[in-house]
């Protein structure tokens, strides 16, 4: 569904993005990825996901100042670190009849804001959602193939800031800015 999509269909031949595994649609032993890999990867759920990186991504250093709120808003998400493509399901995710349940829709922009982080970090490391303000401007249909972008914006220290938008068809449906943690390393002596 997601290969033969009007919409998703240029994206997966665009020359700047290249596909990549979605790390958190793998279950881990440690039922680590559980919700997004187990619950709502099913046929009347989220059947379908493919992620894509951007080819000239640079990760981003830390700049040790914080990105103001308003400011981070205004951070234009092109071109995009992460795209997520999903086929939406029904009656799995839906709120009301025909539309994608809220909770789910920031569940996604989560997942994908987490890839964006994942695709910036040097080395391997855990981040924690720590805020995550989503605004909800239009329904989302399901059944449907949605498209997330999500871009890391800010770094200062452990703290990082990611945008992030669901499109259907083209139209911007949710958008949200995340405040995400990242896990202090520990080192044995």
């Amino acid at each position: 569904m997601i290969v033969k999509h009007p919409i998703t269909s240029p994206l997966l031949s665009h020359p700047d993005y290249t596909p990549i595994e979605t790390t958190s649609r793998q279950r881990l032993p440690t039922d680590e990825n559980g919700f997004f890999a187990g619950t709502l990867a099913t046929a009347t759920t989220i059947p379908h996901v493919q992620t894509l990186t951007y080819n000239k991504l640079v990760p981003l250093a830390s700049s040790g100042v914080e990105l103001e709120v308003e400011s981070a808003w205004r951070t234009p998400l092109e071109p995009p670190d992460i795209l997520m493509l999903l086929s939406l399901a029904t009656p799995g995710l839906s709120g009301h009849p025909g539309l994608a349940h809220g909770g789910l829709l920031a569940t996604v922009i989560d997942e994908a804001m987490s890839l964006a982080l994942e695709a910036h970090s040097q080395i391997v490391s855990s981040f924690f959602t720590a805020q995550l303000d989503v605004r909800y401007l239009a329904p989302v249909p399901v059944p449907s193939v949605a498209v997330v972008r999500a871009k890391v914006v800010s770094r200062a220290g452990r703290k990082n800031t990611v945008r992030a938008e669901i499109l259907d068809n083209g139209r911007i449906c949710v958008e949200a800015l995340g405040v995400w943690i990242e896990k202090r390393q520990t080192h044995k002596i």
